[in-house]
Order: structure tokens, then C-alpha cells, then sequence
């Protein structure tokens, strides 16, 4: 039961890893889809009122996904390229999207394209790439899972038979030892009842014995 536990917290873990993941994939793709939207509209007054919204909504999402991560049962494995990646997301998004701003205000939206295009999508790409490699480590904790499970399942079908030939043997021997004792006592208690009963008759006819003689040696001397 241990073990089945501890499958079961690793496989518990992987998905919540994976969930995470496609949580954060989906931030990027509506942030860098909602950027697209400013850009194809050209104006520069809603690309500078929506950017700063959009980057803290995104940092939220991020740090819901590190907080996920850091509180993932400990023997989840967790591919060591996704907080670094958080980490870089975080660093260079105010930057990205200063250049950006930047751009859209001086009406070069080819420009603001292009720069969305260089920086926004590659994020998106790894951040798939790693959504991808979860959901193989979630195939493969399964696969290994189910194994793991079979193994249980037929130590299970062992130690429970096992245990309950043993436990009913136990059973048996302490009945058969507790009747034996009481019988003992029963057949000791007999044996002292009578041997009881026997000084008693002893003690009783010699009793008897001893008055007759007085009174017989006391009826000679009465005749002589």
C-alpha cells in the first residue's frame, strides 16, 4: 500500500505538471494573439493602454505556474528546462514590450510585426516544446505506473494468502494451547479435590479408630 502510494502521488504530480504547463502555453498564445490584434488596428494609443494589463497578466499566470511546481509532490520529476524558462519569460518580457511600444508610437507596425514575430514566438514554441516533453514523462510515469501496480497486484495475491494461512494458524495453535491449559487446570483442580477429600476420610477414620480404642481400653479398665 506504501508503494501504491507513492505511484500514485508521482503520477498525481506529473499531471498537475503537465496542467501547469498547458496553462502557461495558453497565457503566451492569448498574449501574443491579443498583441497581434493591436498591431493589424495600428493604433498606437491602445497598444500603449493594453501592454502593461497584458505583461502583469502574464507574470501572474507565471507565477501560478512556479507555485504549482514548487508544491508538486517531491517525488514528481520535473523537467529542470521549465523554470528556467519562467525565469526568462520574466526577465526580458518589460523589455520586449518597451520595444515594442516603442515602435508602434513611431508608427512602424511592420516593424512592431516582425519584433513580435522574432521574440514572442520562439517563447511559444519552447514553452510547446516542453509541453510535449511533460506529456511524454506523463506517458512514460504511467506506463511504469501500471507496471509498478501489476507487481503490487500479485504481491498482494501472495502476502494475503499468506498472511491469513499464517493468521489462522496462529489462531488455531493458541486455541488448541488455551484448551489444553484449561483442561490441565480442570484435571489439577479434580486431583485436588479428591486428594482433599481422601486426607479428609483419613483424617476422619483415624479420628474414629483412635476414639474407639480409648473407649475400648477404657471399658478394660473399668472391668479389672
Amino acid at each position: 500500500f506504501h508503494t501504491v502510494r507513492l505511484e500514485t502521488d508521482r503520477l498525481t504530480g506529473a499531471n498537475q505538471q503537465v496542467i501547469a504547463v498547458l496553462r502557461l502555453q495558453e497565457s503566451l498564445l492569448l498574449f501574443h494573439q491579443r498583441l497581434d490584434e493591436l498591431a493589424q488596428s495600428r493604433t498606437a494609443y491602445n497598444m500603449a493602454t493594453e501592454v502593461e494589463p497584458l505583461r502583469q497578466s502574464l507574470l501572474a499566470q507565471i507565477q501560478r505556474t512556479r507555485s504549482d511546481l514548487i508544491h508538486l509532490p517531491r517525488e514528481t520529476y520535473v523537467d529542470p528546462a521549465l523554470l528556467p524558462t519562467l525565469d526568462a519569460i520574466e526577465i526580458t518580457l518589460q523589455s520586449q514590450l518597451q520595444a515594442i511600444t516603442e515602435l508602434a508610437e513611431s508608427g512602424d507596425w511592420d516593424a512592431v510585426r516582425l519584433r513580435l514575430g522574432s521574440e514572442l514566438k520562439p517563447l511559444e514554441d519552447h514553452t510547446a516544446a516542453l509541453v510535449k516533453s511533460t506529456d511524454e514523462e506523463v506517458s512514460e510515469e504511467l506506463r511504469q505506473t501500471a507496471t509498478h501496480m501489476k507487481n503490487v497486484q500479485l504481491r498482494i495475491l501472495i502476502i494475503v494468502p499468506t498472511m491469513a494461512i499464517c493468521t489462522f494458524s496462529i489462531a488455531a495453535f493458541l486455541g488448541w494451547a488455551i484448551s489444553r491449559r484449561i483442561l490441565d487446570l480442570r484435571l489439577e483442580e479434580r486431583v485436588g479435590e479428591r486428594t482433599r477429600l481422601a486426607r479428609e476420610l483419613h483424617d476422619t477414620l483415624l479420628q474414629t479408630i483412635q476414639a474407639s480404642k480409648m473407649i475400648a481400653d477404657d471399658s478394660l479398665d473399668k472391668t479389672e
